[in-house]
């Protein structure tokens, strides 16, 4: 390339970036992607504005807009048959808007994800169900994703993620901006974690899953799956219009320490739990924040013991309380639960 087509391309580069001249490029495929700021990456037909899967190693570096737009499964990054992302950092904005049904802003779907880190906005949409913002899913495995900007999924009817770990692993989960869920009907969840293993999970940001109707939940642990270490001195709430708010639900898995300094809440009109653990275990509960259930008509309480559920040590120097018209309690110890050391000052 001559000196003059060099300088061409650095000044055109320069421009973009300062948000001079706006561009748009089409579908990035098995590339490394280094997107300056305003400068657009959108989606061909295939509903994915980054595709990497051809199983090689990538670097995706976002300070513009990566935007995908389709009916069905729009995919901002999506990565998969065992491809491997070293880094991908966002500044500013990665989205993917379904108009029916399966937004996903980053899909990794049986490849790694060594390091994320996020400080601007990464979203999944969808007009119908399924909005999600960050899914790990089909084995795949992540060492560190890192928010101190927006993650979110929304959907017009039911269930929206701010982040899914499904059959995946994660080590690391830090936040210290949003991660929200929400549905105009049923099913919201701010971080969702299904058969899977995910080691450390510290919030001093907000966590949220916001329910139109039944079901939103701050933080839910389900289907056999290990939570390490939840760390929080900032808000995870979990708030439906009807029925079930949860802040950290725990059913069918393992909690090894659940530490609170901050906020775990769950609102709701008829049952509102701000900690609920069923058929499940959690070995310490180390609680010097607040931990609420509230209810405006039914019940309302702080932290359950389910069914078959086992907790070793709680120490509590805060508060930890339920509230409702109809029945309020600050801890509810169900059927064949154990209960082993409980401090309280």
């Amino acid at each position: 390339m001559s000196i003059k087509n060099r300088l061409h391309k650095a000044v055109t580069i320069a421009l973009i970036s300062a948000g001079f001249i706006p561009a748009t490029s089409a579908e990035v495929n098995d590339l490394d992607v280094n997107n300056p700021n305003g400068t657009t990456i959108t989606n061909s037909s295939t509903g994915n504005a980054v595709d990497l899967d051809n199983g090689g190693s990538f670097t995706v570096i976002n300070n513009g807009t990566i935007s995908s737009s389709a009916t069905n499964n729009a995919y901002g990054v999506n990565a998969d048959s065992s491809t491997t992302i070293t880094t991908l950092s966002n500044t500013k904005t990665i989205t993917g808007t379904a108009s029916n049904s399966n937004g996903y802003g980053i899909g990794i779907g049986a490849a790694t994800l060594n390091n994320l880190t996020n400080t601007g906005t990464i979203s999944g949409t969808a007009a119908n169900d399924i909005g999600r913002g960050i899914i790990l899913m089909n084995t795949s495995t992540a060492t560190n994703l890192t928010n101190s900007g927006t993650i979110s999924g929304t959907a017009g009817d039911d269930l929206g993620y701010g982040v899914v770990v499904s059959t995946s692993t994660l080590t690391n989960l830090t936040n210290s901006g949003t991660i929200s869920g929400t549905s105009v009907d049923d099913g919201a969840y701010g971080v969702f974690v299904s058969t899977s293993t995910l080691t450390n999970l510290t919030n001093s940001g907000t966590i949220s899953g916001t329910s139109g109707d039944d079901s939103g939940h701050g933080v839910n642990v389900q289907v056999g799956s290990t939570l390490t270490n939840l760390v929080n001195s900032g808000t995870i709430s979990g708030t439906a219009v009807d029925d079930g708010g949860y802040g950290v639900k725990v059913d069918a898995s393992t909690l090894t320490n659940l530490t609170n300094s901050g906020t775990i809440s769950g609102t709701t009109t008829n049952l509102g739990l701000g900690l609920y653990v069923d058929n499940s275990t959690l070995t310490n509960l180390t609680n010097s924040g607040t931990i609420l259930g509230t209810a405006t008509t039914r019940t309302g309480l702080g932290a359950v013991l389910g069914n078959n559920s086992t907790l070793t040590n709680l120490t509590n120097t805060g508060t930890i309380s339920g509230t409702a018209d109809a029945a309020g309690l600050g801890v509810l110890l169900t059927d064949n639960t154990t209960l082993t050391n409980l401090v309280n000052s």
